[in-house]
């Protein structure tokens, strides 16, 4: 069951401690509070003051539904009103106030904060205030840590029929200036600004010529803007231009702007020699601060056929150093970071159909009469000295997502009509002293997809005559991938050769015979800014060229590649190459070689067959198949593979061949001997030093072979050299591979 406090009968219940009355609740009654109205329905309305006795010797009940009242002085009548009914009225200290509602009509209800003073006389000021309060701090005389705290507004009654409002501290302010101590106006604010976010916007006031003012006490008031005191700061002209309006023109004037004067906006120290000075130094965060805004335009639906609009015109003339139209400078002072430059942008954004879309049209023409040393439409430069910097002279970007769009980063266009002039398209001079940089005349690259035709770099002459090229460069030429012409030409001019020597046959055989041709496939993947072929190859190894003929083999780096970021995504690389062009003398002096010794073995060939015919006849064979051991040619063939005296005409002469070379372990040194004499077969190594004498003997003309065992020796090129008498006569390479 609920804990009940209950009176059945019509009597006030009573609430008292320390034999004192705290809270009275009415019973069903009504009485008058204010004796200029009637009485009040007061039924069940609560008195609470920590004196009810004090109060009842002055009023007869509670005000309102819900009264608190001070111990003392908490009788005040004369403020109450009929309808202060549902709600909390306070009184004490002589006056009386209410919060609660004012009902006006059926369900018309107003909420209202009340508050008031002594009839008789204005003791006041009265006030309504709002204060916030945080932690206390005893060293803070104002402001929420105080003991008064932080006043936000107050409204303050100065006469019976005007209420100012005060916006601010007006208890920290008077601490500051005791001259300020109320709302002297119908809004005062004490300190801090007005704002307003969204002006109105009724239709044009009909008093046009008056404006709001502020004087020097920071009060607003209104003055009619034609009355003001004329001055000479700016001249409206008269008929034939009625509206037009300058400054500082004309002749020298103490008390007025004239020719010799500047304009200042933003600033008050135009600066000398710069007539209109505009300074924009206040910060717009997230906004473009610009120190000019011009727009120029035709408006929609009206005649502007035949007219240009220009957003800005600048025309420099008669200047004795130079002439400059328009001089644009960004900078950015020392420790501001991440900020872009531009000392001149421009924007040509066209919605309609236009005939050309120019950002930026530059046109450098000398006037008939004129003389100049250097006429160019555009000169660019771009320095900055930090370590890490990226200069360009200029970049252009062109972007197009239809179809059949022509793009073009830089086209140019030159034209000369005059007989021995040097016309070029585009011309770049790269120079640099720093070590190990990378530099680059032109540097071009296109990405494209597969079925797009991509090219980099294209040329195009008209047609074929002596001094037509479609490209010209003069220095070597390194080019990665496949290289597809229709005839290539080597300067082999005579005139500009020296010390040409004939290569010697059996030195290009002996050279070529050292060479291993191989079959083999390119690593595309692991390599893939070299853009080699695909499928299998036939070639040599460029290590192993260079150990038999180091003059057709070189070494070139591939420079390092750079993302956008200057991030190396493919390091620098060393790579060997072979001319194999330089390769055809050989093979000419090989072949050369080899049909002469193949018109000797022909020759030798001839001569046996005439002895072989010569011996089977002599011994009754006609047909030349058989013959009797015994002395004559047989014999003579046992000594080796033929000889001098092999038959009549022969030409022998002394020379060496080995055979097989390359060598893995053993190989015949096949010689032939075209005098009698003392033999010497000697091996050295690739420096020339001997290391063994192979075979020394007594020979008569002919052809001898001695079997070699290469197993004691290391892989590498030797030489066996062949003496008679003593006497130098063949030297041959031989290179021994395991």
């Amino acid at each position: 069951m609920p804990l009940e406090v209950r009176h059945n009968g019509n009597h006030e219940i009573e609430f008292w401690t320390d034999s004192i009355q705290r809270v009275e609740l009415n019973p069903t009654e009504s009485y008058v509070v204010n004796s200029s109205f009637g009485a009040k329905t007061a039924n069940g309305w609560m008195l609470l003051s920590p004196d009810i006795a004090n109060f009842l010797s002055g009023a007869n009940g509670p005000y309102s539904l819900l009264h608190l009242a001070a111990a003392t002085n908490n009788a005040q009548t004369s403020s109450d009103r009929p309808w202060m009914n549902v709600g909390m009225t306070l009184t004490g200290n002589s006056d009386h106030s209410y919060v609660g509602q004012k009902a006006n009509a059926s369900d018309k209800t107003d909420m209202v904060i009340h508050w008031s003073d002594n009839p008789a006389t204005w003791y006041g000021p009265d006030r309504l205030r709002f204060l916030f309060t945080s932690g206390y701090s005893s060293s803070s005389a104002s402001g929420a840590y105080s003991e008064e705290g932080l006043e936000g507004m107050r409204l303050c009654p100065v006469t019976p029929d005007e209420v100012n409002v005060g916006i601010g501290d007006f208890y920290a302010a008077n601490l500051s200036d005791p001259t300020i101590t109320e709302p002297e106006e119908r809004v005062d604010v004490v300190d801090g600004r007005v704002r307003i976010r969204q002006l109105p916007n009724e239709a044009v006031m009909d008093t046009a010529d008056k404006y709001v003012v502020v004087n020097e006490d920071g009060v607003l008031g209104w003055q009619n803007i034609a009355a003001l005191p004329d001055n000479c700061e700016w001249t409206m002209g008269a008929n034939p231009n009625p509206n037009h309006l300058w400054t500082a023109v004309g002749a020298s004037d103490p008390d007025c702007p004239d020719g010799e004067d500047n304009v200042g906006i933003g600033t008050n120290s135009p600066a000398g020699g710069t007539k209109l000075n505009v300074i924009e130094n206040t910060p717009h965060s997230g906004l473009s601060n610009r120190g000019i805004f011009v727009r120029t335009e035709i408006p929609t639906g009206t005649n502007g056929a035949g007219a240009s609009c220009i957003g800005v015109r600048a025309e420099a003339a008669n200047g004795e150093d130079r002439n400059v139209g328009i001089q644009g400078t960004a900078f950015t002072p020392s420790g501001v970071t991440s900020v872009d430059n531009y000392g001149m942008e421009g924007f040509a954004n066209p919605s309609g159909e236009v005939g050309q879309n120019r950002a930026l049209s530059l046109d450098a023409s000398v006037a008939s009469g004129g003389v100049v040393d250097e006429n160019r439409g555009v000169f660019s430069r771009a320095t900055d000295n930090a370590a890490s910097a990226e200069n360009w002279g200029g970049q252009f970007e062109a972007y197009g997502t239809g179809t059949s769009a022509t793009n073009r980063g830089v086209e140019t266009y030159v034209q000369g009509t005059g007989s021995s002039q040097n016309n070029i398209g585009v011309r770049t001079y790269v120079y640099s002293t720093g070590s190990s940089s990378t530099n680059h005349g032109v540097w071009s690259r296109v990405d494209g997809a597969t079925s797009s035709t991509n090219i980099a770099v294209y040329g195009q002459v008209g047609d074929t005559l002596t001094n037509h090229w479609a490209g010209y460069f003069a220095g070597r030429v390194q080019v990665t991938g496949s290289m597809w012409n229709n005839g290539t030409f080597i300067f082999s001019d005579a005139d500009i050769k020296t010390n040409v020597e004939d290569i010697e046959g059996p030195d290009a055989a002996d050279l070529l015979g050292q060479l291993a041709p191989r079959t083999y496939t390119y690593q595309s993947a692991q390599y893939p800014r070299l853009y080699l072929p695909s499928g299998q190859q036939y070639g040599f190894m460029a290590q192993e060229v260079a150990q038999v003929i180091p003059a057709v083999v070189s070494s070139t780096k591939v420079p390092a590649e750079l993302d956008s970021l200057g991030n190396v995504v493919h390091p620098e690389m060393d790579v060997e190459g072979i001319n194999y062009t330089a390769m055809i003398p050989l093979l000419v002096a090989a072949f050369k070689e080899q049909q002469t010794t193949i018109s000797t073995l022909q020759d030798q060939l001839a001569a046996v067959q005439q002895d072989l015919a010569s011996c089977c006849a002599a011994h009754g064979s006609t047909d030349g198949r058989s013959m009797s051991p015994g002395a004559g040619a047989g014999a003579r063939l046992r000594q080796g593979f033929g000889d001098a005296n092999a038959g009549a005409g022969e030409a022998l002469r002394t020379d060496l061949f080995i055979v097989p070379n390359p060598v893995a372990d053993h190989t015949q040194l096949r010689y032939t001997v075209a005098t009698p004499g003392r033999t010497r077969l000697e091996v050295s190594d690739a420096s020339g030093k001997r290391l063994e004498v192979l075979e020394e003997a007594v020979r008569e003309a002919g052809a001898y072979t001695h079997d070699w065992t290469t197993t004691d020796l290391a892989p590498g090129t030797y030489h066996v050299t062949l003496y008679l008498d003593d006497s130098f006569v063949v030297k041959k390479a031989v290179k021994v591979a395991r």
